[in-house]
């Protein structure tokens, strides 16, 4: 459950298919992602984390969650590790136009004063949620990210024929000496993850991590795969989660040594079939560089943006400067 930090009053209440806190039904909301879920926040930010609330006749008509933290010694708001977006959620409207329209911007504005002061907040929104430009008119900067996606819809055959001949050859090299099987228990993915990270530390945090997977089983929103040479030596790995709208690929990992990347290709597109078997889109997860974008476009996805919205204040950007002039000095400074 959400923790209250600094006086801080979070308000919680169920947006999407989910009931209000009043027990009225709230509106599906297309644009409600499994990093909005409760739990998933509850987790991953070890409940420090609010919801900004706007309701009508005890109805949720939008919600905007968000991670309370601290950095510099100032409290802010960013997105953890394990959150890949977020952003206002507000329910559909029969017509995007006119009064309609004036009517969204109001929710918008709502949910923007009911956020507490940060002296940082930056967040990357859910590629379905347009609703920046408010944003922008109260003093955020928003800029644009990217992901891959292969929308709702498209068959298994469309998209096989949508991957390239190279990446094909390569997932069909690897499905002859590699089987991909469903991993039950959470223990051995977890291991082999952390066995793969060698010197370097867990950026997740193992036990959170651990958590998180335990809870994505325990509810059915998301599966563990691996693939194995004949002999069952675990290669390769992949974590993927699921909500209404599409399978997203949260961790993947794999070992060097006896591991190429057909093992983590062939993953991939074991992923991208299982969300054909649901009925939902694919999102690979963001592109953060050339070489990722190049090697992500190969199974022929659409670059879709996802809109990031910050503000930071002036003691902030401050103190932020002072740490890069510090360098090394810095944490024992601070």
């Amino acid at each position: 459950m959400p923790v209250a930090s600094d006086n801080l009053v979070m308000e919680r209440a169920p947006v999407g298919s989910r009931q209000t806190a009043e027990g009225a039904p709230a509106p599906v909301e297309t644009a409600f992602s499994i990093y909005h879920e409760h739990w998933w926040l509850d987790v991953v930010t070890d409940g420090n984390w609010g919801e900004a609330v706007i309701t009508e006749n005890g109805v949720v008509v939008g919600c905007m969650p968000y991670v309370v933290e601290r950095k510099l010694g100032f409290r802010v708001s960013g997105l953890p590790s394990l959150v890949r977006t977020l952003g206002p959620v507000i329910s559909p409207l029969a017509d995007e136009t006119g009064p309609r329209l004036l009517r969204r911007v109001d929710i918008a504005t709502a949910l923007i004063n009911k956020l507490p002061r940060f002296e940082l907040f930056d967040q990357m929104f859910d590629p379905r949620i347009e609703d920046a430009a408010m944003f922008a008119l109260q003093g955020f900067s928003v800029g644009h990210a990217y992901t891959m996606q292969l929308p709702q819809g498209r068959t298994e055959d469309e998209i096989w024929e949508g991957v390239t001949f190279k990446t094909r050859n390569h997932i069909r090299k690897a499905a002859k000496t590699l089987e991909v099987a469903t991993l039950l228990e959470p223990d051995e993915f977890c291991r082999f993850y952390n066995q793969n990270l060698g010197a370097e530390p867990n950026y997740h945090g193992v036990a959170r991590m651990r958590r998180l997977v335990d809870e994505i089983l325990a509810r059915d929103a998301g599966t563990l795969m691996g693939s194995r040479t004949a002999d069952g030596t675990l290669t390769a790995a992949v974590c993927i989660v699921w909500d209404r709208a599409a399978a997203r690929y949260l961790l993947a990992t794999r070992r060097v040594d006896i591991s190429g990347g057909g093992a983590t290709m062939l993953l991939i597109w074991e992923s991208i079939r299982l969300a054909c078997r649901r009925g939902i889109g694919f999102d690979f997860d963001g592109v953060n560089s050339p070489a990722m974008l190049e090697f992500l476009a190969a199974f022929g996805g659409d670059l879709t943006p996802r809109l990031r919205v910050r503000r930071a204040s002036r003691p902030y950007l401050l103190a932020q400067a002072g740490l890069t002039l510090l360098g090394s000095h810095a944490p024992r400074f601070f």
